[in-house]
């Protein structure tokens, strides 16, 4: 898997100062290039096995571009890029991003990103990434596809996603208060969808409730989520594209307990919550991981005590228990 970056930095420090990129040990590096020229070998160097340094004279402002190789089939870990069941994920929370692409990985650091993802059109007719959908269409040979995706609000490292495979899908339309209309899309394996109508439906709820309670829109035009048998994280926010293990939002509605619903109510709000606490406000470092977890948990539960009504105090009740 061949993996092309291009990023625009602000220099900050004395131009003598190297630049450190994390980065990981595992991905072949095949090129750096600094405002279009590759860097010669002795202008960087790996500092130590996560960290590339690059030593050339830095301008107030540049572009630096890298080329990496990976092997996403290789990788069993379940973080950075992966290959399972016949499709490619990603979980970069905390420090998984350099597992990727070099990167100042760290929470502090954000940026707007537009990804293009090419694969075969046959195999991964479904391609996914964080933001709103800009451009997709066949490449030479009609064999391979291509889908850009742009995500307009500056996002730290951990919260990009991608995903490429062959899924089915459920969708509703979502319209905000001031009127626009957003995408809604639950992706799932082959012939589960109907246990995602209960999932998608707390999602619309979280999303009005939000906008009631709090006075937030959702900031893109659709909303994309992926559930998989084997998503190892249990569920992750990532802006735009939250993915969940299957075993915490699906479930059959008309045989399923109050107990269930509550549970796969409060996991879907909880997600998509993040995306003002922790995605688009998000944390300076790890150090602070309690404050985006803590408000938005927070936040579900007031979302879980509104949708309880007259069961609220219950609900009050059992989250301190939990605690």
């Amino acid at each position: 898997t061949q993996v092309l970056s291009e990023m625009t930095l602000r220099r900050e420090g004395p131009p003598d100062a190297p630049l450190l990129l994390d980065a990981s040990e595992d991905q072949e590096l095949q090129r750096i290039a600094l405002n279009g020229r590759t860097l010669a070998p002795e202008e960087f160097s790996w500092a130590d096995a996560n960290t590339i340094a690059i030593h050339a004279a830095l301008p107030p402002q540049f572009s630096l571009s890298t080329s990496v190789r990976l092997h996403p089939h290789d990788n069993f870990s379940g973080k950075g890029l992966y290959f399972s069941q016949g499709r490619y994920c990603t979980q970069c929370e905390p420090q998984c991003f350099r597992m990727i692409s070099p990167m100042l990985d760290r929470p502090d650091v954000t940026a707007r990103y537009t990804v293009r993802v090419e694969a075969d059109k046959q195999q991964f007719p479904l391609l996914l990434s964080n933001g709103n959908q800009a451009a997709k269409g066949d490449l030479e040979g009609g064999s391979r596809h291509f889908v850009e995706w742009q995500d307009p609000h500056p996002k730290p490292s951990y919260l990009f996603a991608l995903f490429a495979g062959d899924l089915d899908t459920t969708q509703e339309d979502f319209v905000t208060k001031s009127g626009r209309e957003v995408k809604l899309r639950m992706h799932t394996e082959k012939g589960k969808t109907d246990n995602l109508r209960f999932a998608l439906r707390c999602l619309s709820q979280a999303m009005a409730w939000e906008e009631e309670a709090y006075g937030l829109e959702y900031d893109l035009n659709e909303m994309n989520v992926v559930v998989l048998d084997d998503f190892p994280t249990g569920a992750m926010e990532n802006k735009g594209l939250n993915i969940y293990n299957s075993a915490c939002v699906t479930i059959k509605e008309d045989t399923a307990t109050d107990e269930e619903k509550e549970a796969v109510q409060c996991t879907v709000a909880h997600e998509y919550l993040h995306n003002w606490t922790g995605n688009r406000v998000t944390v300076k470092n790890w150090m602070e991981l309690a404050l985006k977890e803590g408000l938005t948990v927070f936040r579900d539960q007031q979302f879980g005590e509104c949708m309880a009504g007259e069961g609220a105090a219950r609900r009050r009740i059992e989250d301190v228990e939990k605690l």
